[in-house]
C-alpha cells in the first residue's frame, strides 16, 4: 500500500482520527521539502559539467564566410551546457555582427551584459541576425561565469545556417604572429635554422626485455637554435618526397621530433631519400615561420657509382657506403649483431649445380666469401668493398660487349635487430659494361705435333730437336704449369732418329695430372710402357677439370686455358694448349707469350733475352727429372706454404629464404688461381678423386710425391692393379744430341710430298669451310710444311692424317670461339639451318660426331 492510500484510509475513521490525520499531513509536507532540497543540492554544477567546443575560431566576428565554406548550423546542437575554447576568444559577443560573419549566414549574439561570478547562473536573450534586422528572432539561453571562463546553456536554433557567435579575434595573417596565433598580432622575425638529417643508434623505447638495452637507428633533424630564444619548432619529415611525420611546437632538440623506425619501417625500404624541414614559432601557439629544408639524406647502402666499366679478366673494387646503422638487441653486444646483404641472382643467371660451359655460369665473379656484404652493428659506418672480376666466357662475343647487372639485397630478417630497418632491403642494380677481351686470343694455339713439330702461341713454327722433360707452359703469377716429355720414337719397323711426345703433365697448386707412355728418356730407342702411367692427384676438384676421352683428352685449367692431347699407339701425336685472356703477359715456356708479338717467342728461361736459335731456346726450358721442378720425376715438390691464390665465386645461385648468413651462402662454386670460374663438379666422363685418396703414395716428407705408385691398368679385360716404375733416363742419354736430318726415301721427294700434302689439306672440306669464317692461310701453310717434313722423316704418309686432324681441330676450336657462329640461321622452324659450329663440326668429325664436335669413334 502506498503512503497516500494509507493516509486516506486513516482519515475516514471519523473524529477520533483527526489528530492522527493532521500529523500525517505534516510529515508529508516535510518529506517533500527535504527530498526537493536534497535533489537541488546534488544537481551538477555547469562549471564542471559541460561539453567543450574547441578550435572553432570561425565562430569569431573576425571571420567572414568564404565562398567555399560550409555555414555553421547549430540547429543540430543538443540542448545543454557548453564551453568554448578558441584562440579567437571564448565569450559570446554582445554586439550585433553582420550577416555571414562568425562562420555562418545568420549569426546569434547576446543581448545584455555577460554575467560576473557574483551573478551566478542567469538567463539571457539571444538575437538571431537576419535580413530584417540585427534581432529578427530571439531565443532564451543561460550563462554562468566560472572564474576565468564562462559556460552557456544553449538550445538548438530554429533554422539552418545559423550559429552562435563566439569571440572577436581573427588568425594572424602571413608574416604576423602572437602568443595565441590570433589578433592582436606582431611581425614575425624570420629565423633560419639550416637543419641537417643525421642518424644514430638510440635506446629503443617500450620494449619490455629485462636486463637488455636494445638500440635502434633514429633520424634526427639537427640545427643550432637561433639567437633570442627559446623558440618552439615544428618538424616535418619526408621520405621519397612523401610527408611521413609532423611534430609541432616542440622545444629545441626534443626527442619527440625524431623519426623512429615505427614511423616508416612498414611502409618504406632502404635505399630511400630522407629529408626534414623546420618552422620556428616565437610562441608555443604562435604562427610558425617559413620552412627551413635540409639537404636530401640517402638512407641505406650506396655504391661509389651505379655504373662501371670492366674488361674480361680484370677486377674492380666497388666501394659501398652504409649510411644507416644496424640496430641491436643489446647495446653491449653490438659486435654480435649482424645482417647479411646478399648478391641476389637475376632471373637470367643460371645455376651452377651442374658443370655447364663457362658462358652459362654467369659473367661476373667475386672473391671468396664475396657473395654479399656483412653489416655489423658495432662497425656499421665502415666502408664496404665488393671486388668484381669480369669472367672470360671463352667466346668472342656478339655483340662485342655485354651489359650486366649486380643486384644486392636482404630477403631475410636479421634476428639480432628488433627494429627491422634492414629487412627486405634491395639496392638498385649496379650496371656493369663488360668489355670482351677474348678476341685477343683468336687463332692462338701452341702445339707439339708428331715429331714434334712445334708452334708458339703467336704462330712461330719450329721443330723440337732435343729430348727430355720441357716446360711447355708456365704461369708466372700462379702455380700452374704444363710439361711434356720428348723421347726417341724409333721402333723396330721404323728406323727413325727423331723424337716424339710420350708424356704430358699438368700442375695446378698441389694438384697434378700426368700421363706417360714411355719408360725412359732416350736419344736412340724407345721403350713404351706396357700399361700407360696415369697420375691423378687432385687435391681440389676446382683446380682443373680432366676429361679422359679416346683418342682426345682435355684438361681445363682454372684460368680458362685448355690442354688437349691425342694418344696414338704409344705416343702423344698432338699436344695442344689454347691460352686464355689471363695468359697474355703472364706465361712463359716453349709456347711463348700470347701477346701477338712473334719477336719475343724465343725468350730463354730465366732471362729477358730472345734468341733466334730454336735449339738454345728449347734447351733453356729443359727440366732435370731428378729436380724438384720436375712433374714426372720422383722428387717433385708441392709446397704451397708461401703461396696462396685468391678464390673467386660465381654467385650464380639464389640465396634461400631460410639463410641469413653469408658464411652459409656457398651455393656459388669457387675456384682457385683466377676468375675463369670452373664448376666444382666434373663432367660425366671425368675422373673424380681427392688428395686424401693418394696419401699412401707420399713419403715421410709430405711435400714430396712417391711415383712408385699403383695405377689403373688401361686394359678392358683385366682389373689387375700393376706397379709402375718411375721415369728414368737412358744411361747413354746425351742431352745435347741432335738427331741427323733425315734424307728422302721410299721414292719420295720434296715435290711429290708437297703435291700430296697440298692435295689432302687444301681440298679438305672442313678447312675449306673454315676459311670462309676465320683466317686459315697461315695455319694451312704451316700444316703443309709439317706434312712434307713428316713424309721426309718417315718415308710414309702415315703421319699426314695426324697433321690434317690437327689442322681441322684448330679450325673447329677457333670457330667455336665466336659466339655468332653458335647461332642458328633463320628464325622459322621450317627454314632454320644448322649453325656454323654444327656444320663444321660434322665436317671435322664425319664418322661419329657429338654436337660439340667431340669424336667418340673414328677420326
Amino acid at each position: 500500500m502506498s503512503f497516500k492510500q494509507l493516509q486516506v484510509n486513516l482519515c475516514t475513521l471519523g473524529a477520533r482520527c483527526q489528530y492522527t490525520c493532521n500529523i500525517m499531513s505534516f510529515f508529508r509536507y516535510f518529506s517533500v521539502l527535504v527530498i526537493g532540497t536534497f535533489i537541488e543540492g546534488f544537481r551538477s554544477d555547469p562549471c564542471s559539467s559541460y561539453t567543450s567546443i574547441t578550435g572553432q575560431y570561425q565562430r569569431s566576428t573576425g571571420y567572414v564566410m568564404q565562398s567555399t565554406d560550409i555555414a555553421i548550423s547549430d540547429n543540430f546542437l543538443s540542448e545543454g551546457w557548453y564551453r568554448f575554447d578558441s584562440g579567437a576568444g571564448n565569450n559570446m559577443v554582445t554586439q550585433a555582427p553582420s550577416i555571414t560573419q562568425c562562420g555562418t549566414i545568420y549569426p546569434i549574439w547576446l543581448q545584455g551584459a555577460l554575467p560576473s561570478d557574483a551573478d551566478g547562473e542567469v538567463s539571457r536573450t539571444a538575437c538571431i541576425v537576419g535580413f530584417n534586422g540585427p534581432c529578427s528572432k530571439t531565443i532564451t539561453i543561460k550563462v554562468k561565469s566560472c572564474g576565468n571562463y564562462r559556460v552557456y546553456y544553449l538550445v538548438p536554433v530554429p533554422q539552418t545556417s545559423t550559429g552562435y557567435c563566439i569571440g572577436e579575434n581573427s588568425p594572424c595573417p602571413e608574416g604576423k604572429t602572437s602568443k595565441t596565433g590570433f589578433t592582436p598580432c606582431q611581425d614575425i622575425i624570420p629565423k633560419s635554422t639550416n637543419p641537417s638529417v643525421k642518424v644514430s643508434l638510440e635506446n629503443k623505447q617500450n620494449l619490455n626485455i629485462p636486463l637488455l638495452k636494445p638500440v635502434e637507428p633514429v633520424f634526427k633533424c639537427l640545427f643550432d637554435e637561433p639567437s633570442g630564444g627559446p623558440y618552439w619548432y615544428d618538424t616535418y619529415w619526408y621520405i621519397n618526397m612523401d610527408t611521413v611525420k609532423v611534430v609541432k611546437s616542440q622545444l629545441h632538440n626534443s626527442n619527440q621530433s625524431w623519426l623512429y623506425p615505427n614511423d616508416w619501417v612498414d611502409i618504406y625500404d632502404l635505399n630511400m631519400v630522407v629529408q626534414c624541414s623546420v618552422r620556428v614559432r616565437q610562441f608555443e601557439k604562435g604562427i610558425p615561420g617559413h620552412h627551413n629544408y635540409s639537404e636530401n639524406f640517402p638512407a641505406g647502402m650506396f655504391p661509389s657509382s651505379f655504373s662501371h666499366e670492366l674488361k674480361e679478366g680484370d677486377t674492380i673494387s666497388i666501394k659501398l657506403t652504409v649510411t644507416v646503422p644496424l640496430g641491436c638487441f643489446d647495446i653491449n653486444h653490438q659486435n654480435n649483431c649482424k645482417t647479411s646483404i646478399f648478391l641476389l641472382t637475376p632471373e637470367y643467371r643460371s645455376s651452377t649445380n651442374s658443370c655447364k660451359p663457362l658462358s652459362k655460369q654467369g659473367d661476373l665473379a667475386f672473391d671468396e666469401k664475396g657473395c654479399g656484404i656483412v653489416i655489423e652493428s658495432s662497425t656499421w659506418w665502415e666502408e664496404k668493398i665488393l671486388n668484381v672480376t669480369g669472367k672470360s666466357d671463352g667466346l668472342i662475343n656478339y655483340p662485342r660487349d655485354r651489359n650486366l647487372n649486380i643486384k644486392l639485397g636482404s630477403i631475410t630478417n636479421s634476428p639480432d635487430d628488433p627494429s627491422k630497418v634492414w629487412y627486405d632491403f634491395t639496392m638498385p642494380d649496379i650496371k656493369i659494361r663488360l668489355h670482351d677481351k677474348d678476341e685477343r686470343m683468336k687463332n692462338k694455339l701452341c702445339y707439339a705435333d708428331t715429331d714434334p713439330r712445334m708452334k708458339t702461341f703467336d704462330g712461330k713454327s719450329w721443330t723440337a730437336s732435343l729430348a727430355g722433360e720441357f716446360v711447355m707452359y708456365r704461369d708466372t703469377q700462379r702455380r700452374i704449369a704444363v710439361h711434356a716429355i720428348f723421347s726417341s720414337c724409333r721402333w723396330t719397323d721404323w728406323n727413325h732418329e727423331g723424337y716424339c711426345g710420350c708424356g704430358i703433365a699438368v700442375r695446378v697448386e698441389n694438384s697434378l695430372f700426368a700421363y706417360r707412355t714411355c719408360e725412359r728418356i732416350s736419344n736412340h730407342y724407345s721403350k713404351p710402357l706396357i700399361h700407360h702411367d696415369t697420375v691423378y692427384h687432385i687435391c681440389d676438384d676446382r683446380h682443373m677439370v680432366v676429361d679422359i676421352g679416346n683418342p682426345y683428352s682435355s684438361i681445363t685449367l682454372p684460368n680458362g686455358a685448355q690442354v688437349k692431347y691425342k694418344i696414338g699407339q704409344n705416343w702423344l701425336y698432338e699436344i695442344h694448349i689454347t691460352p686464355s685472356i689471363f695468359d697474355e703477359g703472364n706465361v712463359e715456356g716453349l709456347c711463348g707469350n700470347p701477346n701477338s708479338d712473334m719477336s719475343d717467342d724465343f725468350i730463354l728461361q730465366g732471362t729477358r733475352v730472345s734468341t733466334l736459335n730454336s735449339r738454345d731456346f728449347q734447351a733453356s726450358w729443359r727440366v732435370d727429372i731428378n729436380s724438384t721442378e720436375s712433374l714426372f720425376g720422383t722428387n717433385a715438390m708441392f709446397n704451397n706454404n708461401n703461396f696462396q691464390l685468391p678464390r673467386y665465386c660465381d654467385c650464380a645461385e639464389e640465396i634461400k629464404n631460410n639463410e641469413n648468413s653469408i658464411s652459409k651462402y656457398h651455393t656459388a662454386k669457387c675456384s682457385v688461381a683466377s676468375s675463369a670460374i670452373m664448376c666444382s663438379q666434373t663432367t660425366p666422363n671425368s675422373l673424380t678423386s681427392t688428395c686424401t685418396h693418394y696419401q699412401n703414395r707420399y713419403k715421410r716428407n709430405s711435400n714430396k710425391m712417391d711415383f712408385k705408385r699403383l695405377i689403373e691398368k688401361r686394359s678392358a679385360e683385366s682389373d689387375e692393379v700393376i706397379e709402375i716404375m718411375p721415369l728414368t733416363i737412358d744411361p747413354s742419354f746425351d742431352p745435347n744430341f741432335i738427331p741427323p736430318t733425315p734424307s728422302w726415301k721410299n721414292g719420295w721427294n720434296e715435290s711429290t710430298a708437297l703435291e700430296h700434302c697440298e692435295n689432302i689439306i687444301l681440298n679438305n672440306p672442313a678447312r675449306r669451310s673454315c676459311q670462309n669464317y676465320i683466317p686459315m692461310k697461315e695455319s694451312t701453310d704451316i700444316s703443309i710444311e709439317q706434312c712434307v717434313l713428316d713424309i721426309r722423316d718417315s718415308g710414309t704418309t702415315a703421319f699426314s692424317k695426324h697433321t690434317l686432324e690437327s689442322l681441322n681441330h684448330f679450325c673447329f676450336d677457333q670457330i667455336k670461339k665466336y659466339e655468332k657462329y653458335h647461332l642458328s640461321n633463320g628464325t622459322e622452324r621450317s627454314t632454320e639451318r644448322a649453325s656454323v659450329v654444327d656444320a663444321i663440326g660434322k665436317l671435322v668429325c664425319p664418322n661419329d660426331c657429338s654436337s660439340h664436335g667431340v669424336c667418340s669413334a673414328g677420326i
